[in-house]
């Protein structure tokens, strides 16, 4: 059952992705993005809180926010962009996928989603990242990372949404031997906005209604490394963020 849920969301990317490059975010665009900044990711440079502010404003009194802040631009600046092109693109693609595949597996089992604690997610999540995470590297294998849109810096606007903009990758999941901060790279809703009708048939949003992807870097080196990709969730009924869940980054 795990399998079929995996290679149906598998072949809704694998169909929006004909003859183009898809980038993270599951949005499919050709090219750098138009701004100077960033790529039009599906969570958007712009997005606002239901009060109207963004999360950068709404942080601003406070330090530690800010700092955390700082820090995730200084890291992804310090990146190699080809790094952070290729490591975007699977955290957003990973992240999307996760969600489809979580989706269809509830369904497929005949699981009620109203009943399902985070605990629970958390193991669908664990139980598909291994195949969802092969069908991605094999739809980004040969793909050149110079014509990858990304993010260039992380996305502190997604803590509207809910995610978490500086986080350790969390269990259930790949937990990286060395030090690291996982940043948030792009968040969305949990269906694909730019994807085909039938496409959205399978990413339903019934188990999460946001989700975010994380970059993660290795935190004291110099460079610094990107050592995972982490995806993240708002669980729908539960209205609560679980996790990163990580898996490594060659």
């Amino acid at each position: 059952m795990g399998r079929r849920a995996v290679r149906l969301v598998a072949a809704a990317f694998a169909a929006a992705s004909l003859g183009v490059v898809v980038t993270p975010g599951c949005v499919i665009k050709l090219g750098k993005g138009t701004g100077p900044d960033e790529t039009e990711g599906a969570g958007g440079s712009g997005a606002t809180g239901s009060e109207g502010g963004t999360a950068g404003e709404a942080g601003a009194g406070g330090s530690y926010l800010d700092d955390e802040i700082l820090m995730g631009e200084e890291a992804y600046a310090q990146l190699d962009q080809q790094e952070l092109a290729f490591a975007s693109a699977r955290a957003g693609h990973m992240t999307c996928a996760l969600s489809g595949a979580v989706d269809t597996g509830i369904q497929v089992q005949g699981l009620d989603p109203e009943s399902l604690d985070l605990e629970a997610l958390l193991s669908l999540v664990e139980q598909y990242a291994p195949e969802a995470t092969a069908e991605v590297d094999a739809l980004l294998a040969g793909v050149d990372p110079s014509t990858l849109a990304y993010t260039v810096k992380p996305k502190p606007e997604c803590m509207d949404q809910g995610c978490k903009y500086a986080e350790k990758c969390q269990k259930p999941g790949y937990i990286p031997e060395v030090s690291h901060v996982c940043f948030v790279d792009d968040c969305g809703p949990a269906k694909c906005r730019t994807c085909p009708d039938w496409v959205n048939d399978i990413l339903q949003n019934i188990a999460f209604k946001t989700w975010c992807s994380y970059v993660c870097v290795q935190s004291g080196t110099s460079p610094p490394k990107v050592v995972a990709v982490g995806a993240g969730f708002i669980s729908k009924f539960l209205n609560v963020f679980g996790g990163p869940f990580c898996i490594a980054h060659p």
